[in-house]
């Protein structure tokens, strides 16, 4: 306790002058006092951590003691500044005054066809300013959208919109044959009179020009409205419920690798805390433009982003659909000063060909989530990107992590002077299927520096930053939620990723429960395996899962690669699977004919179900699959006599 109360004392006085000389003396006296080396190396960061803490605390308690919502803080910008693009989009702009003109309207029809305070409408759109635009409206109202992810189909696009419950559906014409076609399986009030399509196109619904399935739907169409006639002819009045910052503002969907997709609650407070954080940790002002290569419907580009227009009246500028090729075009074109990723978008990004356009950016800083060591030193090299800042958290968890002082790899830190308690977020032990591990009192067992544990966030219901608002659907959200791991009746969030902490407490990410496969008696993580296996592969697309074989324990690992292009070097691959451990070396390897995309959500996250279920048979599988000889230690094409004697336990593994 001395000790800590050292630390306070010094931490308050740092805070306060902001002194590079106190820093300087704090850390001598942490290196003497404290313990070490370690700690006069984190002593700095830990306390610019508490200023940039203590600062957001403040700026999001003004808007907390104003009650300012969502809506009021963009009509607050709109009037601030009319002209300013909020977007740009295909090289077209939108300004601020338009969109709320835009939102004035949907606000005012979405009224008059009795939507109402609490009521949901689902928007099945494409990447555009006008989906922004219609969750806007709905805000206005105290309507909630449900943002549903346009890439999918059937039953999931079914279970999306009933799980929901909306009382109207919006959808794009280019997406109405997809509604029509689940129709009958659909859960909207009054079906008919309650669909309205929008945009420019919806005319050729009426007409032949439906595509190859239009003669199956042409009938089905009449119940469909247009909206985008009825949207002209509209005013923009109508009767502003009261409304708080605890309103639920939207539904923003899990990306489903597992399962069907789960619909997560985002409250204003919950979007507020998000956009307000990332853009001060950014420095994001009205004279920043922001590329977004993501899709509106998640959280990263449709709150994150979209979060900084309305908060800070910085530009946003994206596409209808993300393009590798034309990434670096896109950046130079829309003057971008700035962009947030996924990992798995950078990699896409890295892998094209050089682009003069690369060298012209005005890039100041990105921030996103999923940026593994090699390639986050290979993007900084190339394209001599100033800053980069890695955020680890989901849509609906109260598990946030920041990596601003550029340690590549890292996903944030845990301070290792300071008590875990402040900010409430934890490493625990977990077994081989991620559940916590339990001491002798029936209470979680905390992870130690050099240990990897499963990330789980102390619920607190009196801190809107500690809440966890849950899923549609009281099973989802319990499944989520611990017991008991602290100190008896406490709640934490279970994040399901397993994190690893270093000495100095810089995070990396492990896995996902889930993600792991056991083989000869060793588990084997995945990410790993993906990650030592990618830099051979030049950062294709490479995905690893446990396959079953008969007569074996466990599951034995098995990569999928992309290999579109034909020009994967096997001989590189296998030296590559040398590096790793004997157990965690993939004996299979498919190389897949067409991109790896095919496997991945719309948010560019891998999805192995397929992939598992095909496993290496021959005959259901008709790409390439290789085979790991253990004598020769190299991969070789595998035949069907291969495939005939693993299956007879013929052939040692």
């Amino acid at each position: 306790m001395m000790l800590y109360s050292v630390v306070i004392i010094f931490s308050v006085i740092f805070i306060i002058t902001w002194n590079p000389i106190l820093s300087f003396f704090a850390s001598f006296l942490a290196f003497n006092v404290l313990g070490g080396w370690k700690y006069s190396k984190t002593l700095p960061r830990d306390l610019s951590t508490i200023r940039v803490f203590i600062h957001l605390k403040l700026i999001i308690s003004r808007y907390e003691k104003a009650n300012l919502t969502i809506i009021e803080c963009f009509e607050k910008t709109a009037k601030k500044f009319p002209t300013k693009a909020m977007f740009n989009f295909e090289g077209q702009t939108q300004t601020f005054s338009l969109v709320n003109e835009q939102a004035e309207k949907i606000a005012s029809f979405f009224q008059s066809v009795g939507v109402k305070k609490g009521d949901c409408v689902a928007l099945f759109m494409e990447n555009s300013p006008d989906l922004v635009s219609f969750w806007l409206g709905c805000a206005k109202i105290g309507a909630v959208s449900s943002l549903i992810n346009f890439n999918l189909r059937e039953k999931s696009l079914t279970h999306s919109i009933n799980t929901c419950k909306p009382k109207l559906l919006v959808v794009a014409s280019s997406f109405a044959p997809d509604i029509a076609h689940i129709l009958e399986s659909l859960e909207i009030s009054g079906k008919k009179n309650s669909i309205y399509v929008h945009d420019e196109g919806f005319k050729k619904l009426q007409g032949s020009d439906l595509g190859p399935r239009g003669d199956v739907f042409s009938d089905e169409f009449e119940g469909f409205e247009n909206i985008s006639e009825k949207l002209v002819s509209q005013t923009g009045g109508y009767i502003r419920p009261k409304l708080h910052l605890s309103d639920l503002l939207m539904y923003i969907y899990t990306s489903g690798t597992t399962g069907l997709p789960k619909a997560a609650k985002i409250t204003n407070y919950r979007f507020m805390n998000m956009a307000v954080g990332v853009g001060y940790l950014n420095k994001i002002t009205k004279d920043d433009v922001l590329w977004t290569p993501l899709p509106l419907y998640h959280s990263n580009a449709g709150i994150l982003a979209v979060g900084q227009a309305i908060y800070n009246g910085a530009t946003v500028a994206f596409r209808r659909k993300f393009s590798a090729s034309r990434f670096w075009n896109d950046i130079t074109e829309s003057k971008a000063t700035c962009f947030n990723y996924l990992g798995e978008i950078l990699r896409y990004i890295y892998k094209q060909p050089y682009n003069p356009c690369e060298e012209k950016h005005q890039l100041r800083t990105i921030f996103g989530n999923g940026l593994k060591q090699q390639l986050w030193l290979d993007i900084k090299s190339r394209y001599k990107i100033p800053h980069i800042c890695e955020i680890y958290g989901s849509t609906e968890g109260n598990c946030n992590l920041v990596n601003f002082d550029e340690t590549p790899g890292a996903c944030g830190f845990l301070s290792i002077i300071f008590p875990k308690d402040i900010v409430g977020i934890y490493l625990m032990k977990c077994d081989d299927e991620g559940n916590l591990i339990r001491d002798w009192r029936g209470l979680c067992v905390q992870s130690q520096p050099g240990e990897q544990g499963l990330v789980v966030g102390s619920i607190k219901e009196s801190d809107p930053t500690r809440r966890f608002d849950g899923y549609l659907g009281e099973n989802e959200t319990n499944k989520k939620v611990a017991r008991n791991v602290k100190k008896r009746g406490d709640q934490a969030f279970v994040s399901g990723d397993i994190l690893y902490m270093d000495q100095l407490g810089y995070v990396y990410f492990k896995d996902r429960t889930g993600d792991t496969f056991r083989w000869k008696g060793e588990n084997v993580s995945t990410c790993e395996v993906e990650s030592a296996l990618a830099s051979s592969v030049e950062h294709r697309d490479v995905i690893v899962y446990g396959v079953e074989i008969p007569g074996t324990d466990g599951r034995a690992g098995m990569a999928a690669i992309g290999n579109e292009d034909g020009h994967v070097d096997m001989c590189r691959v296998s030296r590559a699977a040398l590096s790793l451990p004997s157990y965690a070396r993939p004996i299979f390897v498919r190389l897949l004919r067409t991109s790896a995309d095919s496997h991945m959500t719309g948010t560019f996250k891998l999805r192995k179900v397929e992939l598992q279920k095909e496993g290496f048979d021959l005959e259901k599988v008709h790409d390439p699959i290789w085979f790991w000889k253990a004598k020769e230690s190299k991969y070789e094409l595998m035949s069907f006599d291969t495939y005939t004697n693993i299956i007879q336990a013929n052939t040692s593994l």
